[in-house]
């Protein structure tokens, strides 16, 4: 606020990383208290475990019931903090935007909201975050505020990235692009009533490093022994730095109802009208192999040929 009361005219950009919401599970009052008594949608949870998940889903969730072994009534109550935690940065950010709009600059600021990740909240069974692609987890928030140039108060339900947010704040600032950058100028999607062209046909996301993903048997070959859950080679290094999480890439492509997950070796696939927490994996099922096929294909288009 600070920054805004004191700047000049000179064009300027402000970068504002809220931890919240984010482990620990904690906020000032009232926010703390503020869903206690609001029963929300319990967690997804699979009625037979990870059961046909890829194996470091399986490892994570034994990590978090070793490390982590919260109880069911712990899991409530830190799905009712993350909601407190949500509505504090809520209340944080339209201080920012209060002051936008007593400075006069409202409509000469682009403001973009977002967030890196989501957390499972107890959803199959897990905490925090993992080496998954479960929408819990990469459907994040994106929502953009430009007075006189973006449609006010319209939700788009269009597939948008984080890998535009660059391209569309150099358009705004009146700069190209970078050649190597992989996203789309969002400026003209903004304000089409969205009615305009795709901006993607399908979603995608990716995580991990190249290299081959771990089993049962590897991990017993490099010596981790039942109970130690931190990187073989770097004993300094937690779970989700170790390579058990982190080798062998996961790819996805979404569309609106299906979502295609690859894990080198296994994979998903979500019917995610009839199926919208991703419970029931369909991967494999003969049913489901037209669609498997084609958003293989999809995938492939969208990859370079070094993957």
């Amino acid at each position: 606020l600070r920054f805004l009361r004191e700047k000049d005219e000179r064009p300027s950009w402000l970068w504002l990383s809220y931890l919240c919401p984010h482990p620990p599970y904690l906020a000032p009052e009232p926010y703390y208290s503020m869903y206690k008594e609001t029963t929300l949608q319990p967690p997804g949870i699979e009625a037979d475990g990870l059961a046909g998940k890829p194996f470091r889903q399986w490892f994570h969730q034994r990590n978090n019931d070793a490390l982590l072994p919260f109880t069911a009534t712990q899991v409530r109550r830190m799905r009712r903090v993350y909601f407190g935690m949500i509505s504090l940065v809520d209340a944080e950010i339209a201080r920012v935007l209060a002051e936008l709009d007593a400075s006069g600059r409202a409509d000469d600021t682009l403001v973009i909201f977002t967030s890196d990740h989501g957390d499972y909240l107890g959803d199959h069974g897990l905490l925090t975050k993992s080496p998954a692609l479960y929408d819990c987890l990469v459907r994040v928030p994106f929502l953009v505020r430009w007075p006189g140039r973006t449609d006010a108060g319209r939700r788009d339900s269009r597939f948008a990235s984080l890998v535009d947010i660059m391209p569309t704040l150099a358009a705004a600032a009146r700069i190209p692009a970078p050649a190597q950058a992989q996203g789309r100028d969002l400026s003209p999607f903004l304000h089409d009533g969205g009615q305009g062209e795709a901006i993607r046909p399908v979603a995608f996301s990716e995580y991990g490093v190249p290299g081959v993903p771990w089993d049962e048997d590897r991990l017993a070959a490099e010596g981790a022994r039942p109970g130690q859950f931190r990187n073989p080679g770097n004993p300094r290094l937690p779970w989700e730095g170790n390579p058990v999480s982190l080798e062998g890439r996961i790819l996805m492509a979404r569309d609106h109802r299906w979502k295609y997950i690859e894990d080198q070796g296994s994979g998903e696939l979500y019917d995610l009208q009839s199926d919208p927490q991703e419970l029931v994996n369909l991967w494999g099922d003969p049913r489901a192999a037209p669609t498997q096929s084609r958003l293989e294909t999809d995938l492939r288009h969208l990859l370079p040929a070094s993957h």
